[in-house]
């Protein structure tokens, strides 16, 4: 009696182009395409594509099912408010309210951060949010549909009434709503239309049990890859976390630098001197003024030829960081000296609650001595 050899099992093989994969490939062209002149400017930004990147790689390569870090419902939310803050730096970016030129840097590092974060989240859901009936369970389906109806309510009120509310109420909000249109509100307005049920997913699915993180973690091949992915991920996250906290506890470096004396003019002026200084704080998130002046004395009086009005203290460079000036004063006392303030609040964009108050101060006596520089 012949026994019949078991029927050899062919190997299902995945395409090789996938929506998914050309919808990347065409996004991270044009990302490359745009940013490459910008990257090669600036070694920290492109340090941080590059972790970026390897973050993203390492998620996609682990298996859907979440670990047990991301298992957990107080990561997911945490996930979900990290996301929910990086929209609102974008929409709040000084790039598009008209506070100062746009700053390319500024909005493409908010940018990377909020596709790691994406990936993450997708990771942390199963992509259930956005996967077909085909590849879902009954329990999955239901949790999907209920998601999606929230979401879209939460967008339709959130976004809706921002624009309807925008609109009908001053002029100023009017202004503010065409400008954030084309820039963060944008990118914010994506974000909530196609990853809103995602995130009310994160947020309401309940955390695994212990043996359910037994049994996604129990399997060798993938421990080792989750456990990197976990660790890029925490690094990508706790960069910007960490340096916006250092804009409030990093010491301040100063430059200073006086011009040679030369003859002045005008007024009986005797001498006249020019004063360059920088006061940064802050490091990668970071914000820098500077100062640039002409004084000259007679012996009466010491008085000013430029930089020491109002429109020189709008001159602060900032990257992810808002930076506000809430002193330029310049006042000559009774004996003639001429004392010139200039103070900034300097915010990070990821962390507005921290603050840190960066102060240029210049005084110089009727002789031309210098009291106190910057």
């Amino acid at each position: 009696m012949m026994i019949a050899d078991p029927p050899i099992r062919q190997r299902r093989l995945r395409p090789v182009f996938t929506p998914t994969r050309i919808t990347l490939s065409i996004f991270l062209g044009l990302l490359c395409l745009t940013f490459v002149p910008l990257l090669a400017r600036d070694i920290f930004l492109f340090g941080y594509l590059v972790l970026v990147l390897m973050t993203c790689v390492m998620l996609r390569m682990t298996r859907r099912v979440p670990g047990s870090w991301l298992g957990r419902r107080s990561v997911r939310r945490a996930l979900v408010a990290l996301i929910a803050a990086t929209c609102v730096a974008l929409m709040a970016s000084p790039s598009y309210t008209g506070v100062r030129a746009p700053a390319p840097s500024d909005d493409l590092a908010l940018f990377l951060l909020l596709i790691v974060l994406n990936v993450s989240l997708g990771t942390a859901t199963q992509r259930v949010a956005t996967a077909p009936d085909t590849t879902v369970d009954e329990r999955q389906e239901a949790m999907r549909n209920r998601a999606h109806r929230i979401a879209y309510t939460i967008f339709a009120v959130v976004v809706g009434g921002t624009v309807v509310v925008a609109d009908v109420a001053s002029q100023q909000t009017r202004s503010w709503l065409g400008s954030t249109v084309g820039g963060g509100g944008l990118i914010m307005f994506l974000e909530l239309l196609f990853v809103l049920p995602a995130m009310v997913m994160a947020f309401l699915e309940p955390g695994y049990q212990a043996v359910d993180v037994r049994e996604l973690d129990g399997d060798r091949p993938h421990g080792g890859r989750t456990r990197t992915a976990m660790a890029l991920l925490a690094l990508t996250v706790a960069i910007p976390v960490v340096l916006s906290l250092a804009v409030a506890v990093l010491p301040l470096s100063t430059s200073t630098t006086l011009a040679a004396t030369t003859d002045g003019s005008g007024s009986g002026a005797t001498a006249c001197r020019e004063f360059y200084a920088s006061r940064n704080v802050g490091l990668g998130i970071q914000a820098t003024l500077p100062f640039h002046a002409r004084v000259c004395w007679n012996g009466k009086r010491a008085f000013e030829t430029f930089g020491m009005n109002s429109t020189d203290c709008e001159q602060s460079s900032s990257a992810l960081t808002t930076t506000t000036t809430t002193q330029c004063a310049r006042t000559t006392a009774a004996d003639g000296t001429l004392a010139f303030t200039y103070r900034t609040d300097v915010a990070p964009s990821l962390m507005p609650f921290v603050h840190r108050e960066v102060t240029l101060r210049l005084v110089i006596d009727r002789n031309g001595t210098v009291e106190q520089f910057p």
